[in-house]
């Protein structure tokens, strides 16, 4: 299959996790256990298919393991595949998301996610008020959420309608819902369209699901191709563009300033980048609540954990 032109996904995978001045929390995996930089799994070796997909998903902090292991033959749950969106997003907290899930506690490692990706109609749920979080994922349904992702992100899906899938031998068990979505993925690149079954009905594995997510950043890797940036593009785990802040934005800063006092604050601007959570880098004009005060530019750093936890001030910045 023909290759989508590199357009349109330029943030939504980059790195995560990086050495900087501020001091952060562990970086919670997808299970709730904390990661390091280096590669530490027994079960991942340079000669596997998958070793740079792993490595990419594991540096960037998108996937984890358990302790000494990844597991790339395990299936992938639908409780991951939304924490990994949530993680590639930058999600707002929790507290704007109500939960209309039975089969999904408050404080658990995916529930925001879950809540996040529900309310922007990015994972549905199913009768019942039951979300599935264990549940498995079939290589259509994986197709089919992150194609639901893609839209949601304003992202050009247009691709899928000029890619002819029926020379997969089992094209006639794609689910009609989700012929669009596999169109997608095999035109862009996200799917192999090269090869002779598709296995639509077949569950996604770990291995397979960090090659999708390698596969999914590196389309726009090119900034030669003329393709116009997303919204809020990174680069190598830098910080997002300053931007006008969001009710999010103000959300989080209301709840991390709330008590502070002797200097004024006024937010200008926000950026944002990932790194085992949020950071909030604000730029503001502070000024000494003192009559005549001078009044000069200050950067306030704010990190929000993922999980649900408060907004906490980490530092005020002269400069960056």
């Amino acid at each position: 299959m023909k290759l989508m032109s590199r357009k349109c996904f330029i943030a939504l995978l980059v790195s995560i996790v990086m050495a900087f001045s501020i001091a952060l929390p562990a970086l919670a995996t997808e299970n709730g256990q904390s990661a390091g930089t280096a590669m530490p799994f027994r079960d991942v070796s340079t000669g596997d298919w998958f070793y740079s997909a792993v490595e990419f998903a594991y540096e960037n902090g998108l996937m984890q393991g358990d302790g000494e292991f990844f597991k790339p033959n395990d299936n992938i749950s639908r409780a991951m595949v939304a924490t990994v969106l949530y993680r590639m997003q930058l999600a707002v907290p929790s507290i704007f998301y109500e939960n209309p899930f039975d089969d999904v506690p408050e404080g658990q490692w995916y529930s925001d996610a879950i809540k996040w990706a529900y309310h922007n109609e990015i994972v549905g749920g199913y009768s019942g008020g039951l979300f599935g979080p264990g549940n498995n994922v079939t290589r259509e349904q994986l197709a089919t959420i992150l194609h639901n992702y893609s839209i949601w992100k304003g992202i050009d899906v247009s691709v899928g309608e000029d890619t002819n899938i029926l020379s997969f031998e089992d094209a006639f068990d794609i689910s009609q819902y989700a012929i669009p979505a596999i169109q997608w993925a095999c035109g862009a690149g996200i799917f192999d369209g090269s090869v002779e079954y598709i296995n639509p009905k077949g569950f996604a594995t770990r291995a397979q699901f960090a090659t999708v997510l390698q596969r999914f950043a590196g389309l726009d890797s090119n900034p030669d191709d003329g393709d116009e940036p997303l919204d809020e593009p990174f680069v190598g785990g830098g910080w997002s563009e300053d931007r006008d802040l969001s009710e999010e934005d103000w959300a989080v800063w209301y709840e991390a300033m709330e008590g502070l006092v002797g200097v004024a604050y006024e937010p200008i601007s926000v950026a944002t980048q990932v790194v085992a959570g949020l950071n909030y880098r604000f730029t503001c004009e502070a000024t000494i609540v003192y009559p005549d005060a001078e009044t000069t530019i200050k950067y306030v750093i704010i990190f929000l954990p993922l999980g649900g936890e408060s907004a906490e001030l980490v530092e005020i910045l002269d400069e960056i």
